[in-house]
């Protein structure tokens, strides 16, 4: 066990094939992708010591099936899919509420990406495509990583849900394209998602009504019609969004939108898409406790959670997450 280099005080696991637990989501990304996984399953059944495929089936089951299997002795796990499935893992694999997950920490997580959007993957430097990328994690280094955490009242009697993220959160209008999404219809779900993504933003852009959010960061007062809670510098692909964000930091940046209306946010999207960088219209505002309210849905990684008011901090515990080794 390696100790340094860990902002979290404790041994940080090595990279083993001993028991590997892979979570396949069959849905995600291309065709030709999910193909590639034969290959590498095929490796796996040859270089490690013990195997299991879990194939994912409905909305949070790699969650559901992660909690399940977390304390068995796993070496590592590995995700096949997007950024959504990644989500999913990652809110199976940590869990705050329980003392006894100190003592059995989740394995490392190493990511092979099949989705379309493929944030997380980028975010690290790993390579597209499935093979490489795990060529690139068997040669990788597990380093730690803290979760963001979304926190809404969940009903009336005063019950809190929580929610972590790896990319992004937030409220506004990713928000409400988010929950569009998620809402599409057949047809358009033969579309890969991160283009749904774009088709709907753009449409969303005129139909959207813009109403103004109340933000607060370590006890400072915003305002704006987005608020985007980063943990990743990226956002939809190579795009950088939060230029100050770092997934290993123990702060979060809230990305404020500052105007309203189709064509305030297109003075913000149109340098985001030629330049890879938001306009001027967003304001970049560090702390380590974000609130929000309003009239809007959260988010958390593309997934909607529910309406406002949330609380945004960090995981007190953080997860391994396997890095390709530098070139």
């Amino acid at each position: 066990m390696e100790k340094k280099n860990n902002p979290a005080g404790a041994a940080i696991p090595s990279l083993s094939l001993a028991k590997v637990l892979l979570i396949v989501n069959p849905a995600a990304g291309s065709r030709l992708k999910r193909k590639k996984l034969g290959r590498i399953i095929e490796h796996l059944r040859r270089a490690a010591s013990s195997l299991e495929i879990i194939y994912t089936t409905a909305v949070r089951d790699a969650t559901r099936l992660v909690k399940e299997k977390r304390k068995d002795g796993w070496t590592l796990f590995l995700c096949a899919g997007g950024d959504g499935t990644i989500n999913e893992i990652v809110n199976g694999m940590i869990d705050e509420d329980d003392p006894a997950s100190d003592q059995t920490p989740s394995p490392p997580l190493g990511i092979l990406p099949t989705g379309t959007g493929n944030g997380l993957a980028r975010e690290i430097g790993l390579p597209l495509d499935p093979w490489k990328a795990y060529q690139a994690l068997l040669s990788g280094t597990a380093k730690p990583i803290f979760l963001g955490r979304v926190t809404r009242q969940e009903n009336p009697s005063g019950a809190k849900a929580h929610r972590y993220f790896v990319l992004l959160a937030g409220a506004g209008f990713d928000g409400y394209v988010s929950g569009w999404v998620e809402r599409r219809s057949a047809l358009l779900r033969k579309i890969p998602k991160l283009w749904v993504y774009f088709i709907l933003g753009f449409i969303g852009l005129f139909v959207y009504r813009y109403p103004i959010l109340h933000f607060t960061a370590d006890g400072a007062s915003y305002t704006g019609s987005t608020g985007v809670v980063a943990r990743a510098r990226l956002i939809a692909g190579p795009f950088i969004f939060s230029p100050l964000s770092d997934l290993r930091a123990r702060s979060l940046i809230l990305c404020l939108v500052k105007p309203a209306g189709p064509l305030g946010y297109f003075g913000m999207l149109l340098p985001l898409l030629f330049r890879r960088k938001p306009g001027k219209e967003v304001q970049y505002v560090e702390g380590k406790v974000i609130e929000a309210a309003g009239e809007g849905i959260i988010h958390a990684d593309g997934e909607t959670i529910g309406p406002l008011p949330a609380r945004f901090t960090l995981s007190e515990k953080p997860i391994y997450l396997v890095y390709p080794k530098p070139e």
